[in-house]
């Protein structure tokens, strides 16, 4: 790296995804590699599943792992726009051969414009959404008279605290009923089921 460019970081984890990719034989080695540029250039995530099937003969825990390991090197390469050298330096750390860092390399280069503005278009679109930062409720009951009974409805009155990229703080603030709240934290559950799914 220049003097004013950070290093490249990778974590444990990703670093062992790696070491994985390196043991697998040359076909299943490329198909992972052109996967993962093609899934970074696009900004999405490669159906693992249908990489797998390319795979055939490898176990495909070890593809998916593989996979997240040669996903995460192309991104962060990106990320800091890192010369072919020091990519290098990290896939020799993770014992890829000579001929599988120049492949990785030749991959990523070919894809590095798109990959790094993908990589713009995701920052963007995160510096226009909001983060929720906090949330305040409070529950109430709605009193209203049923052939001459009086019925207590429960009312949430939900706050969303949010902030932007600039630091501006907003209130986002909403009431529903016992089943719409269930609703919204299935739904919730769900999303970060989904995001599991892809990360693992």
């Amino acid at each position: 790296p220049t003097p004013n460019q950070r290093p490249m970081e990778l974590s444990r984890s990703n670093l062992s995804s790696l070491t994985r990719l390196a043991t697998l034989k040359a076909s299943s080695f490329s198909s992972i590699v052109a996967a993962a540029c093609e899934a970074a250039s696009f900004g999405s995530s490669q159906a693992t599943e249908s990489l797998v099937e390319k795979c055939a003969g490898e176990d495909a825990a070890d593809v998916k792992t593989a996979f997240a390991g040669a996903a995460a090197v192309v991104l962060e390469a990106a990320k800091h726009d890192a010369a072919g050298d020091e990519i290098r330096a990290v896939l020799d750390e993770c014992k890829l051969s000579e001929e599988q860092a120049g492949e990785l390399v030749k991959a990523f280069e070919q894809r590095k414009k798109a990959i790094r503005a993908a990589l713009g278009r995701t920052h963007s679109f995160n510096k226009d959404v909001p983060s929720v930062v906090g949330i305040d409720w409070r529950l109430d009951y709605y009193i209203k008279s049923h052939n001459l009974e009086q019925v207590k409805t429960p009312v949430y009155f939900i706050t969303l605290k949010t902030q932007t990229a600039d630091g501006s703080v907003a209130d986002v603030r909403f009431t529903c009923n016992y089943q719409e709240l269930q609703d919204l934290h299935a739904k919730l559950r769900d999303s970060v089921k989904q995001v599991d799914r892809l990360l693992s």
